[in-house]
C-alpha cells in the first residue's frame, strides 16, 4: 500500500490509524506505523483522546494495562525527553495519575519503571513535582536516585519543587 502511494503518512492521523492499531492484537501494525511516523504518537488522538490516556480508559476486556505498556514503550523509544508522555494531561489529570488510579499504584509503577529505568538518569521527580505532586512519595520510592539528578535547567529537585509552587519556604522551612 505504501509503495503504491495508497497509504501516506498524513493518513495515520487523518484516519486515526495509530489509534486503531494501538490495541495489543495489532502490535505489529502499531510498531510499523510508529517506525514510519513517530511524530504521530505526539499528535494522534483516538476518539479525541491522546493515545496513552485512551489506553488507560479502555474497557478491561481490551487489556488496558498491556495497551498502556505498548504505547509507553513507543513513547520512550521515540520521545525519551518527554517521558513517553506519561505527564501529558487530559481533562486535568496526567496520564501517570490515571494509570495509578485505574491499575493500582503497584501495577502502574511496575509498568512505568519497565520503560523509564531508574538507571537512565531521567529527572523524573522534577516532572512529578510539576505535573502530579500528590504522587511524589510514590515515585520517589521507585526512583530514589532521581532526587540528585539535575533537570535541563540545571536545577535539583528542591529547586524544581520551589519553582512548581508545590513547596514554599514558609510551609516547608526545613525542606
Amino acid at each position: 500500500l505504501q509503495s503504491m502511494n495508497l497509504l501516506r503518512k498524513e493518513h495515520i492521523e487523518k484516519y486515526d490509524l495509530l489509534g486503531w492499531a494501538s490495541y495489543t492484537t495489532s502490535r505489529q501494525r502499531f510498531k510499523y506505523l510508529m517506525a514510519w511516523c513517530p511524530e504521530a504518537l505526539r499528535t494522534s488522538k483516538h476518539k479525541g483522546v491522546p493515545l496513552l490516556v485512551d489506553s488507560i480508559l479502555r474497557p478491561i476486556h481490551t487489556k488496558p494495562q498491556d495497551c498502556f505498556e505498548m504505547i509507553l514503550e513507543a513513547g520512550m523509544k521515540y520521545f525519551p525527553n518527554e517521558f513517553g508522555f506519561i505527564f501529558r494531561k487530559y481533562n486535568g489529570k496526567a496520564a501517570c495519575e490515571r494509570a495509578i488510579l485505574s491499575f493500582g499504584k503497584e501495577d502502574a509503577m511496575v509498568r512505568i519503571r519497565k520503560f523509564i529505568l531508574p538507571s537512565d538518569n531521567h529527572p523524573i521527580l522534577h516532572q512529578v513535582a510539576a505535573h502530579a505532586p500528590q504522587y511524589m512519595n510514590d515515585f520517589a520510592t521507585y526512583y530514589p536516585d532521581a532526587t540528585y539528578i539535575r533537570d535541563k535547567n540545571k536545577r535539583l529537585l528542591f529547586h524544581a519543587e520551589l519553582a512548581s509552587g508545590t513547596k514554599s519556604f514558609s510551609s516547608h522551612s526545613l525542606f
